[in-house]
């Protein structure tokens, strides 16, 4: 996924599927949806400006100092360069095991279950006419 993305192909096909196409896993889907995502993430690259490399702040806190906890640091930790997973185990193995132990399947799965209850966006008329159209043209 990485090397298409880094390559910069906008179109990936078969996600969620097996078998060369022949099986779809809607689990695997969600899986392939946030490799897809990290893989666009990571070859978007990291923003280097004198204001994120923060060279003076590092100065002034110093080597014993905690940047960490620096307003700075705080107002960032969210941003545009993270990206926070869905379904990837990516937390403490005490914070794991105290959520369930689930495996990155496991939370799929309850994601796929998540989003069968949502009901779907209708077609607009117009839409909806013109693909009558092409299925009629094709019988």
């Amino acid at each position: 996924m990485f090397c298409s993305v880094g390559a910069g192909n906008d179109l990936i096909v078969n996600c969620g599927m097996f078998a060369t196409g022949m099986t779809c896993s809607h689990e695997q889907l969600i899986m392939d949806e946030e490799i897809s995502a990290i893989s666009k993430r990571i070859a978007a690259g990291v923003l280097v400006t004198p204001e994120t490399l923060a060279t003076d702040l590092i100065k002034q806190v110093g080597p014993r100092g905690d940047y960490m906890l620096t307003e700075h640091t705080i107002s960032r930790l969210r941003g545009d360069e993270f990206l926070a997973p869905r379904v990837s185990v990516r937390t403490s193995r005490a914070s794991w095991e105290a959520a369930g132990r689930k495996d990155t399947y496991q939370m799929a799965r309850d994601q796929v279950r998540k989003l069968s209850k949502t009901a779907g966006s209708p077609i607009d008329p117009k839409r909806a006419a013109k693909l009558a159209e092409i299925i009629q043209s094709l019988s």
